[in-house]
C-alpha cells in the first residue's frame, strides 16, 4: 500500500532526542514560573491566604449545595404555608438563601481586608465578619421560627420577618469593607 510507504519514509532516519529538546521551549518550566508568580504573595503555611487567592469556586459549590438542600429537603407543604398575610414560608426560604449569598461574599471581602490591610483598619475586617455572621444566624433562626410557629424570633419587637433589616445591615458591612479596601495603607 502506498500510504504505508509514505508514512514509513522517515522510519529509517535516526531520531535525535537532543535536537528535538532544543527546538521546543520548556513549557513545563514556563508554567511553573507563572504559577510561582501568581502565588508569590501567598505564604507557604497560611491557609487563609491560599484560600483568598481564588475563593469563589469553593464558595459557589458550597452555596449550590445549600440551595439544593433548601429546595429538596424542605417539604412542599412547608413552602406554601402562609406565615403572615400575603407571606408564605417559601418567600422566607428564598430570602434567607439570598442573605446567605450576601453574607458569604461579604465574609470573603472581610477576610481579604483582614489579610491585606495593616494597622487599625485590619480589625475592620474581623469586626465585620462577626456582624455578618450574627446577621446570617439571626436570619436563619428567624426564618425557622416563622415557618414553624408563625411568629418571629423577637415577636414583641418585630411583627414581620427580619430579613430586610438583616440584608440592609450586611449591605452596610459590604460598603464599609469596600471603603476600608479603598483606604491607602502606609
Amino acid at each position: 500500500m502506498q500510504d504505508d510507504d509514505n508514512f514509513n519514509d522517515d522510519a529509517n532516519e535516526e531520531f535525535d532526542v537532543d535536537e528535538d529538546d532544543d527546538t521546543f521551549p520548556d513549557d513545563d518550566r514556563e508554567v511553573e514560573l507563572e504559577m510561582d508568580a501568581a502565588f508569590s504573595e501567598v505564604s507557604q503555611g497560611d491557609k487563609l491566604s491560599t484560600f483568598l487567592v481564588d475563593p469563589w469556586p469553593k464558595l459557589t459549590l458550597l452555596l449550590t449545595i445549600i440551595g439544593l438542600v433548601i429546595a429538596i429537603l424542605i417539604p412542599h407543604e412547608v413552602w406554601h404555608t402562609e406565615v403572615q398575610t400575603g407571606v408564605v414560608a417559601g418567600h422566607l426560604f428564598v430570602g434567607t438563601y439570598l442573605i446567605l449569598i450576601l453574607a458569604t461574599g461579604a465574609t470573603v471581602l472581610a477576610l481579604m481586608v483582614w489579610n491585606t490591610q495593616t494597622g487599625w483598619l485590619k480589625y475592620g475586617g474581623i469586626t465585620n465578619v462577626v456582624v455578618i455572621l450574627i446577621c446570617a444566624v439571626i436570619a436563619i433562626v428567624d426564618t425557622i421560627s416563622w415557618s414553624l410557629t408563625k411568629h418571629g424570633l423577637f415577636p414583641s419587637i418585630f411583627d414581620a420577618p427580619m430579613l430586610s433589616i438583616l440584608a440592609i445591615i450586611i449591605m452596610f458591612c459590604i460598603y464599609s469593607l469596600w471603603m476600608i479596601r479603598k483606604t491607602p495603607t502606609t
